[in-house]
């Protein structure tokens, strides 16, 4: 969710349930809305002279207004909420799980993983759940910290293997083509020491 300056603020408890992360802009921007990777709600910002909207239900063009309001939008502006983060932490983009989780995955405990998303070459819905065993898009220049990644940490390849005991599963993120499995969402079950804790519960 993002929030512009100039607008009343809310308290975190306002926030609690409906979204896990809030931004504030400090500047006027178009109002952009994706939805399941398929959807897009778009206007321009107020400050514009059209007045239009457009509602499209397209993924290259979700894609396209997705990178957008990524890049001049979301990654630009402040953090004003967050979810806690005690429980299984939940990604909808592979390069931001990389990019938070590139410690992880190069160290020695394993990184475990539940991955929901579509098989490319049989487009079916498939939950695959295992170990990180390997990754692309982890250079040393990935960013500033977790939350600042650059841009050209952003671009390129980036994909990962997850080994779920019988197979070994490339996957990718949005608009996946050469992996095995387009991500829709993935969510960390379990870091090392972790493992063995929960499967003692």
């Amino acid at each position: 969710m993002l929030a512009r300056d100039g607008d009343e603020p809310l308290d975190d408890a306002e926030y609690e349930g409906a979204v896990s992360v809030a931004h504030r802009l400090s500047r006027p921007a178009p109002f952009v809305l994706t939805s399941d990777l398929r959807r897009t709600a778009f206007a321009p910002n107020p400050a514009a002279v059209e007045d239009y909207g457009l509602i499209l239900r397209n993924r290259s063009f979700t894609y396209v207004f997705f990178w957008h309001s990524l890049l001049f939008m979301w990654l630009p502006s402040r953090v004003v909420y967050e979810a806690d983060a005690a429980g299984p932490k939940r990604y909808a983009d592979i390069r931001q799980f990389l990019l938070e989780n590139r410690e992880r995955i190069r160290g020695d405990d394993p990184l475990h993983v539940e991955i929901e998303g579509r098989e490319t070459d049989s487009d079916r819905s498939v939950t695959i759940s295992g170990e990180v065993v390997d990754a692309e898009h982890l250079s040393e220049g990935d960013g500033d910290g977790d939350r600042a990644p650059t841009v050209m940490a952003l671009t390129g390849t980036a994909s990962m293997t997850v080994d779920d005991g019988e197979t070994r599963w490339t996957v990718g993120g949005w608009g996946a083509t050469y992996e095995d499995v387009e991500a829709n969402r993935i969510r960390v079950t379990g870091v090392g020491a972790e493992l063995g804790a929960e499967a003692a519960e």
